[in-house]
């Protein structure tokens, strides 16, 4: 037996913005919930951006698109596609979506991206040049 939570779209805020979920199933069906749980959101998504977490599910353009056509008529943009299922994570690259919630993009101080290594706080501050005690990196000034 599967939960309620499993069969519902889920909306929830991230450090990346607002994510989406699907839940399986007929995805007209879950469209039409998506469209209910959007209106009763009202203002508050709209102008806004989301990410939508597919899971395993496998999508074709079309379905993106209206998936796309969904939110555009809340106001709202699809900026990120979630899937576990490699060739809908393709598509939705190739399509220009993003395919993963990465963190911002840093910089290591001479205007090159931070190396995937450096972004988290401990490798950040463990990759500090220190001459003489004073720290090299200007970022903490």
């Amino acid at each position: 037996a599967t939960s309620s939570s499993e069969q519902s779209v889920q909306i929830r805020g991230t450090s990346s913005g607002l994510v989406i979920t699907l839940p399986n199933g007929d995805l007209v069906a879950v469209l039409a919930q998506l469209a209910e749980r959007l209106q009763a959101m009202g203002s508050f998504v709209k102008g806004g951006r989301v990410a939508v977490e597919i899971g395993a599910r496998a999508l074709n353009e079309p379905d993106i698109a209206d998936i796309g056509r969904l939110l555009e008529a809340h106001q709202v943009s699809l900026w990120a596609l979630l899937s576990e299922h490699p060739p809908t994570r393709q598509l939705a690259a190739n399509l220009g979506l993003a395919v993963d919630l990465a963190p911002p993009l840093r910089h290591n101080g001479n205007g090159q991206p931070a190396p995937a290594g450096e972004v988290n706080g401990q490798a950040e501050i463990g990759s500090q040049l220190r001459v003489g005690g004073c720290s090299l990196n200007n970022a903490h000034k």
